[in-house]
């Protein structure tokens, strides 16, 4: 398969405070990596870095196996998850998604609208302002957005909060039929409800490193 995003030798500090030390991983199209570990291990910060949200102190960053010059095309190929609501509140969902779809040049977003909408399960709440939702919708809304552009690349950090059973096993069947369609996947979690069957690829991140591991 196809390597994704490769980093080298990542170091990332914030002020005196040591996140990330000589991180190195790889990661292949048509492949889900499930990373664990403790608050605070580093697990947001790795999202983060891989996103290009932030930048790393020292290390190296690869994407199709080039280094990156422009972040924004690059962006163009994923869709990110964070732990922090990302919605316009004052906004209605529908208006979100025209919007998002704005920015990443999807000329006729309804059929991508329709289809997001209906797989999270949203499609009768496009004209609800996204403040009067209840916080599981919000994340449904949040999961729709990011994959109206059909990612190449999907980051999740931490997409179980706020969400209810049903959802989290809406959310496994999105995950493994990315997968299938060849969408790399990497997925920041506690829940053990993302282990397997989804996970292929298993790592933690302790005492600043990332370790791979055969078992969740």
């Amino acid at each position: 398969m196809d390597e994704a995003i490769s980093l080298e030798n990542i170091t990332k500090s914030f002020g005196n405070n040591l996140i990330l030390e000589d991180l190195n991983l790889k990661i292949v199209y048509g492949e889900v990596l499930c990373v664990s570990g403790r608050n605070g291990s580093g697990k947001s910060t790795l999202i983060r870095i891989l996103s290009r949200l932030i930048n790393p102190d020292s290390g190296n960053f690869f994407f199709n196996g080039k280094p990156i010059h422009d972040s924004k095309e690059f962006r163009k190929n994923i869709g990110v998850l964070l732990d922090s609501n990302m919605l316009y509140q004052d906004m209605t969902i529908l208006e979100n998604l025209n919007f998002s779809s704005s920015l990443y040049g999807i000329k006729n977003p309804q059929k991508n609208i329709n289809y997001v909408s209906e797989l999270l399960g949203i499609s009768n709440y496009l004209k609800s302002r996204v403040k009067e939702l209840s916080r599981g919708f919000k994340k449904r809304t949040e999961l729709a957005k990011i994959l109206l552009h059909q990612p190449r690349i999907i980051l999740l950090d931490e997409p179980e909060i706020n969400l209810d059973k049903a959802t989290i096993e809406t959310l496994k069947d999105i995950i493994v039929q990315e997968r299938k369609k060849g969408a790399s996947i990497v997925l920041c979690t506690h829940s053990e409800q993302f282990n397997e069957p989804i996970g292929q690829k298993f790592a933690y991140i302790k005492d600043r490193k990332l370790i791979l591991s055969k078992n969740p």
